[in-house]
């Protein structure tokens, strides 16, 4: 019978149910910067809160026979999803009927519980995909989910959440900052793809070559993004104030110019090295038949050469383009914008995360979107 247990699943599953009865779960708050009361789930989400562990247990007994039956890691999979959904409702919800001292600007924030419960479902998800080919059931386990939680979103049956009135207080300022952050993003990316592609070429022909732009970048490797940014503000100060020109060009110890260079940095590594890798793993055999074929340089490198390097290339891309996304966060620190604005001013927690979920997703979309293109220009 134990042969026939997703052991994982179900292990996942019984914390997911114990941390339903554990305390800390949902957090009140009289005003947006008052201390919040801790609340159980029980308490919180009321009528609700038997829905969502009978749908727990439901999993589990699924986890049980998730190696006998098909479709069972399907079922288990799109009900964590909607389980998670059903919990926002009934936690935005709440607020109407919790026999507490509320104000118009009452909320309900997630607790430390229900962050540790949300990880687990998400675990429980991921571990529920493993196995499922079909291309239908595996994005109907996203999707669904993500089309409920839209649904309630625009019928407004989540404004009760802590996150959801900071969105609706503070959107212009968050859209202007996400096209902000896209921007400095984009200009690093691009701006490291124009640099680092023909530069892993060169590298790839000269040793020496290789040697000096290496120890550069092993260099920058090893400071903290945050440590590298401080290091630039005191010269591109001093060399603003020397050259107007810089100044004009706002380039200056202040704003995006310490961000937009550090992470430039970083973001040549992968591609550098990538780049470097996909030309050296090319079998010199094709190029010395298609020069027998009388095939000229420039042909046998665009027809070729970049072709089989090109997935390796792009795996480097990647890599830059999730990192770059992440830190340029960082920019805030310097007065460059973006979304790192929210976590540096630390007004509240709902407004910090209301900083980071866009980051996240933007890094989703835009790795999704790459991986796509990989997958397209292999062999």
């Amino acid at each position: 019978m134990s042969g026939k247990i997703d052991k994982v699943l179900s292990v996942l599953t019984l914390f997911s149910i114990m941390l339903l009865f554990s305390p800390n779960f949902i957090n009140f708050k009289k005003m947006r910067i008052q201390t919040s009361v801790s609340l159980s789930a029980n308490t919180c989400l009321g009528s609700g809160f038997k829905f969502i562990l009978i749908g727990c247990i439901i999993i589990f007994l699924l986890s049980l026979v998730r190696k006998r039956y098909k479709y069972t890691g399907y079922f288990c999979g799109l009900l964590a999803g909607i389980l998670i959904i059903v919990t926002l409702y009934y936690m935005s919800n709440a607020l109407k009927w919790l026999p507490l001292d509320k104000t118009p600007y009452s909320r309900l924030t997630i607790g430390l519980t229900m962050w540790i419960w949300l990880f687990v479902m998400y675990g429980i998800i991921i571990k529920s995909l493993e196995g499922i080919n079909n291309k239908f059931q595996r994005y109907s386990i996203i999707f669904i989910p993500l089309a409920l939680l839209i649904i309630l979103l625009i019928t407004h049956n989540l404004s009760g959440l802590g996150i959801v009135m900071e969105y609706e207080s503070k959107k212009d300022r968050l859209w202007l900052a996400l096209i902000k952050h896209i921007e400095i993003s984009i200009s690093v990316i691009a701006s490291a793809i124009l640099i680092g592609v023909p530069l892993g070429y060169l590298i790839n022909r000269s040793q020496k070559l290789d040697k000096i732009i290496f120890s550069i970048l092993n260099i920058t490797e090893t400071l903290p993004a945050i440590s590298f940014i401080a290091i630039l503000m005191i010269p591109l100060y001093i060399l603003s104030n020397k050259f107007h020109v810089l100044r004009k060009m706002g380039i200056s110890g202040f704003g995006v110019a310490p961000a937009f260079i550090a992470l430039l940095f970083y973001a040549l590594f992968p591609i550098l090295h990538n780049t470097r890798a996909a030309f050296k793993s090319i079998d010199k055999s094709y190029l010395e038949t298609a020069q027998s074929m009388g095939m000229r340089y420039g042909k046998i490198f665009l027809s070729i050469e970049v072709p089989i390097a090109l997935p390796i290339i792009l795996s480097g891309i990647r890599l830059a383009v999730i990192y770059t996304i992440s830190a340029v966060s960082l920019a805030a620190f310097t007065g460059g914008g973006g979304l790192g604005v929210f976590l540096v001013e630390r007004e509240s927690m709902d407004l910090m995360i209301l900083g980071i979920l866009p980051i996240v997703i933007v890094t989703f979309l835009f790795d999704s979107f790459i991986k796509i293109i990989i997958e397209k220009t292999k062999y």
